[in-house]
């Protein structure tokens, strides 16, 4: 296991900034994930994490030594890339074997460490199938596996699971996970999926234009993002424009005036509210909660209902446990909103 420690990391492309003082610990056996939008400079910080491009400025430490003008073949440092990188003529067995040939290593000791590795991503069976024959997952985990055969001190994956459909995604997902719990490696995920990120990770860094956002555990930022940029990118929610009052006490938008609850007060001016789904409750018949709307939509997704409310000419998104309560959030129906107002969060508009 290794720590990872990122001090002031920049890059730029003649005029454009891809990276911007990008600084972190990641600590050692940490699964840690960098999410954001396509263009944020995920793959471009990993690029300078694994070696294949050189920072403008700033510095990378490998458990406390500067690595930063190594190579990447000398940094000790495994990477899956998003499309697999294998070798289409060859077996499963060379693939995983070829880093460890590079490092003129024994026959014997190859086959051992081959074999061990694919034992643990449950290809044993399939050790001298050439690799077009396998499934996309399958091929998933040959990559893996060859990453980790060479026992690097960190690994570090790039949109793994983008060509995948959303069954294997999620297969897979659970096996990535699985592996790195079993051998404590010190992980950097790098995505644009909220949900990969979030099941997966131990910390999250949110990235917006170059820079981080916010860094912290899966359940700290869903339940107190820093910014809206962040609330926006991880709740999924209903946001809504408009502005608190004189009194900092009640928000406003269109003809909808909700009364802001103590600890949720913000200064007077335009602001934003973010409702979580799953802080609005639908009561049929209109008559409870801070407000009355019109059901829109209903879906039924098995484990959980969700519905969009017209309300005064807004739209918001509700989302519960599915039961006897949900099947009455019918296309139509009036009902009262009732908010957890600890599950919405107000930002001042910049």
């Amino acid at each position: 296991m290794a720590s990872l420690r990122l001090d002031g990391l920049a890059m730029a492309y003649g005029a454009i900034a891809a990276l911007d003082g990008i600084s972190l610990e990641i600590r050692s056996g940490e699964f840690f994930s960098i999410l954001g939008p396509s263009g944020c400079g995920k793959t471009t910080l990993l690029r300078l994490i694994a070696g294949f491009e050189s920072p403008t400025a700033g510095k990378v430490f490998l458990d406390g030594r500067d690595i930063t003008g190594f190579s990447a073949q000398d940094r000790g440092i495994g990477m899956v890339f998003q499309n697999y990188a294998l070798f289409p003529h060859m077996s499963v067995f060379d693939n995983v074997a070829f880093g460890l040939r590079t490092r003129r290593m024994k026959a014997a000791e190859i086959r051992k460490r081959v074999e061990s590795i694919l034992e643990a991503v449950g290809l044993r069976s399939r050790i001298l199938t050439p690799v077009p024959h396998l499934s996309g997952g399958e091929q998933q985990r040959v990559a893996v596996a060859r990453a980790l055969v060479i026992e690097p001190a960190i690994l570090l994956f790039d949109e793994p699971l983008s060509n995948l459909d959303a069954a294997l995604r999620l297969r897979t997902r659970e096996e990535i996970r699985r592996l790195q719990r079993s051998t404590r490696i010190t992980t950097v995920y790098v995505t644009h999926d909220q949900a990969e990120a979030m099941s997966l990770s131990d910390r999250i860094g949110v990235m917006r234009t170059g820079r981080l956002e916010q860094v912290g555990t899966p359940e700290a930022m869903y339940a107190a993002p820093a910014s809206l940029f962040v609330a926006q990118f991880l709740g999924g929610g209903s946001i809504l424009e408009g502005a608190v009052d004189e009194g900092g006490r009640v928000f406003r938008t269109g003809t909808l005036a909700l009364p802001l609850p103590d600890g949720l007060g913000g200064m007077p001016g335009p602001a934003f509210l973010v409702i979580k789904p799953e802080a609005v409750w639908l009561h049929p018949g209109g008559d409870k909660g801070v407000c009355g709307g019109t059901v829109e939509d209903r879906e039924y997704l098995g484990f959980t209902t969700t519905a969009v409310v017209a309300v005064g000419g807004l739209r918001l998104h509700a989302a519960a446990v599915s039961s006897d309560a949900t099947r009455e959030w019918t296309p139509g129906r009036n009902v009262g909103i009732e908010l957890d107002w600890s599950r919405c969060a107000l930002f001042a508009k910049a």
